[in-house]
């Protein structure tokens, strides 16, 4: 089944958190990226006192339901939340 996926960060060097995050998941034979976007930097809005945040859109088959494309996609989150905080050291 198809999924459109967006990504986003604003902490820490957000691009290569988002590759890495991106090569993670091409890494499961679940998962297949048929299209993904440029980054895309873009103000916060609502709270605007934090840094710019760094968007992509992926176009992805997945073999699998939605809810294990979610537990996936929450796993690879959790993975690289700590660059995050350890890329602004």
């Amino acid at each position: 089944m198809k999924y459109i996926i967006s990504m986003g960060s604003n902490l820490g060097k957000s691009q290569e958190i988002m590759v890495n995050a991106l090569r993670d998941l091409e890494k499961s034979s679940r998962w297949k990226t048929l299209k993904k976007s440029s980054f895309y930097r873009t103000a916060p809005w609502g709270k605007t006192d934090q840094p710019d945040f760094l968007n992509a859109v992926i176009e992805t088959e997945w073999e699998g339901t939605p809810e294990s494309l979610l537990r996936f996609l929450q796993q690879t989150e959790n993975r690289h939340r700590s660059e995050e905080h350890t890329s602004e050291l």
